[in-house]
């Protein structure tokens, strides 16, 4: 049975590569029904995902594994139907599957390309939910929510609002900016100054944030950068706001000198 099986798989090899599925399916189906191979059966499903029928390689590949238990078949063959029903899974945009089958074949064997495709698919997915999670409107409620804690001298609280208005519109500075005016209060300078950063790359014409950047830069001592800072504050303001927060950047351009 396994020379004959052989013949058949070589044949089916050849089809394949042509480019002929079905042909190459047929002889795949042949190898398997002379000897119980489970490479066979990954074959064809290697052809059948080719035609872009990733349901039906789905079946084929779920049957290899079930077949393939059964028969003690090597690990490392069991460990590839899993990647394949992971690669299927993918084309058919079900990155949570994907991400259960790519386990499922590196807890059979460990190889670097499986583990890639793994790290891919986790950082698709996390992309994924996080636009998913964009919401104008919710952005606005929580941005209030954050402003009323503020108001009441909730720091913890505000940070925890703004943190989820920056989720809701990770492309607004304001959360950024806000966040970090609540972690100041909270004594996190170096996390306030990241947030602002964060709200200057976002928008780098929004003078409030180089100012609270500067107030915390003041807080941990650091003069020097605050002092830069404050330079470009002023040229910003004086661009954007025709000077508006001139008298406050003066304060601190002072603060820091001394």
């Amino acid at each position: 049975g396994g020379s004959m099986a052989d013949k058949e798989k070589a044949e089916g090899n050849k089809f394949y590569k042509a480019r002929q599925f079905d042909e190459a399916i047929e002889h795949y189906n042949k190898a398997w029904e002379l000897h119980k191979d489970i490479t066979y059966l990954n074959n064809r499903a290697a052809a059948e995902y080719e035609k872009g029928e990733y349901e039906t390689a789905i079946s084929t590949l779920n049957d290899a594994v079930e077949q393939g238990r059964e028969m003690r078949a090597d690990y490392k063959v069991i460990s590839k139907s899993f990647a394949r029903i992971g690669n299927a899974y993918h084309k058919l945009g079900d990155l949570k599957k994907t991400i259960e089958y790519y386990q499922k074949s590196l807890t059979e064997h460990r190889t670097a390309d499986i583990l890639t495709k793994l790290r891919n698919a986790e950082k698709e997915l996390k992309k994924a939910e996080a636009e998913a999670y964009v919401n104008p409107e919710k952005a606005e409620e929580a941005r209030l929510e954050g402003k009323e804690y503020f108001t009441k001298s909730d720091w913890p609280n505000a940070v925890k609002a703004y943190t989820e208005m920056i989720k809701r519109a990770p492309e607004d500075a304001r959360g950024y900016s806000n966040r970090a005016a609540a972690l100041a209060k909270l004594m996190s300078f170096p996390e306030a100054i990241a947030d602002c950063n964060k709200a200057i790359e976002k928008d780098p014409n929004f003078v409030r944030a180089y100012i609270r950047k500067a107030t915390a830069q003041i807080a941990v001592k650091e003069y020097a950068s605050a002092l830069e800072t404050l330079d470009a504050a002023r040229t910003k303001d004086a661009e954007v706001n025709n000077g508006s927060s001139a008298r406050e950047i003066d304060q601190l351009y002072y603060k820091a000198s001394q």
